[in-house]
């Protein structure tokens, strides 16, 4: 726990200048000659007092809203015969494709 505003400015100091070196913890509290489960502990501390942000190095893209959205399917009727599939050519699934190559199947 930090309890003089000493250790707090202190701690502020560290982190932010590891936030600015694009070090991993470990890395820069060895160069430093810190415990990193102390600098993680006081980090931690600080973040909870609104004194520090949450630092994600491997952060998840953006995700593309557009892409996600549901789309019209349209399947044709048995009615329409231009549209019915051969007898020789009969698929037992629906077949889907995603973004990023992901195909699904679903049985019929």
């Amino acid at each position: 726990m930090l309890k003089r505003e000493a250790d707090v400015s202190e701690w502020q100091r560290l982190s932010e200048e590891w936030e600015q070196s694009g070090l991993k913890q470990e890395e820069y509290c060895k160069g430093k000659g810190i415990n990193r489960r102390a600098f993680a502990q006081g980090r931690t501390e600080l973040i909870m007092r609104g004194l520090a942000r949450r630092c994600y190095r491997h952060q998840k893209p953006e995700m593309n809203r557009e892409a996600m959205r549901f789309v019209p399917v349209h399947l044709p009727t048995e009615n329409t015969p231009s549209e019915r599939v051969s007898p020789s050519c009969e698929v037992n699934y629906i077949e889907i494709t995603l973004p990023h190559g992901i195909v699904m199947r679903i049985p019929t």
